[in-house]
C-alpha cells in the first residue's frame, strides 16, 4: 500500500482500500507534519484491510520557522488562554472531517482520531466539547478545555503518556482521562515508564489491540 493525495483534503494523505469500513485520522504536533506519523499509519492499516488511514496537515505553516505545520499558534499560550486557541481551531478540523467522511462515505461513528502532543490535545478537545464519534486515541497529550457530560454519541478514549515527557508532563495525561471518566466517558490511561515526548512501539502495540476490541461500525446495520 502506498499514500496517496486525498481528494477531499490537499492537505490530507490516503492509504487504505478503495472502500473502507472504518477510517483513522492521524494528527502530528506542533511543526510537525502528517508525513511523520506515517510509520503508525501503515501499522494500522496492514493490521486490518477494512480500515483506510488519513494523515492530515495542520492548516498552518509553523509559525515558529521550519515546513512544519501547526493546528495552532503556540506562541505566547498560557494555561489562561490555551482553551481558547484550542476552541478557535476545532472548527476548521470538524470542517475538513466531515469533508473525508463524506468522501469516503462513512458515518462519524466510523471514525478514530488518533493524536500526537497538539493533534492529542485537539482530539481530547473534541471530545469533550460534547462531539459524536467513535474512538479517540491521544498520546503525550492534554485537555485544555472543560468537560461536557458523556453522551450516547461520545467517542470512546485511549489516553497514553510518558513518565519522562519533559514537553508535555505525563500528570497532563493522567489528568485528562481521570476528569474524562468523572464526566462518564469511557477513558483508559496508559503510563510508559521512562517514554519522553514521543511514541514508542509498545504505545502503537496496545492502540493495536485496544482498536480491535471495539465494535467495527462502519455503515452496516448494528444487530
Amino acid at each position: 500500500m502506498t499514500f496517496e493525495p486525498h481528494p477531499a483534503d490537499g492537505l490530507g494523505l490516503r492509504l487504505g482500500p478503495p472502500k473502507g469500513e472504518t477510517l483513522i485520522v492521524l494528527l502530528h504536533g506542533v511543526g510537525a507534519s502528517g508525513a511523520d506519523l506515517s510509520p503508525i499509519a501503515q501499522a494500522l492499516c496492514a493490521a486490518d484491510p477494512r480500515r483506510i488511514c488519513v494523515l492530515l496537515d495542520g492548516p498552518e505553516p509553523f509559525d515558529g520557522g521550519g515546513d512544519g505545520r501547526q493546528w495552532f499558534s503556540v506562541r505566547g499560550v498560557t494555561p489562561d488562554n490555551r482553551a481558547e486557541r484550542v476552541t478557535r481551531a476545532l472548527p476548521r478540523l470538524v470542517g475538513r472531517l466531515e469533508a473525508l467522511l463524506a468522501a469516503e462515505n462513512l458515518s462519524w461513528r466510523s471514525l478514530t482520531l488518533l493524536g500526537f502532543s497538539q493533534g492529542a490535545i485537539l482530539t481530547l478537545g473534541l471530545a469533550a466539547s460534547g462531539h459524536s464519534f467513535g474512538s479517540g486515541v491521544a498520546l503525550a497529550g492534554r485537555l485544555a478545555n472543560s468537560v461536557e457530560t458523556a453522551h450516547d454519541g461520545s467517542p470512546r478514549l485511549f489516553i497514553s503518556h510518558g513518565t519522562a515527557d519533559r514537553v508535555i508532563p505525563w500528570a497532563e495525561g493522567q489528568d485528562a482521562q481521570q476528569r474524562l471518566a468523572a464526566a462518564g466517558f469511557d477513558a483508559r490511561f496508559q503510563s510508559v515508564d521512562g517514554l519522553g515526548h514521543q511514541i514508542s512501539g509498545e504505545q502503537v502495540e496496545t492502540v493495536q489491540r485496544w482498536l480491535s476490541s471495539a465494535p467495527c461500525f462502519g455503515d452496516r446495520p448494528e444487530p
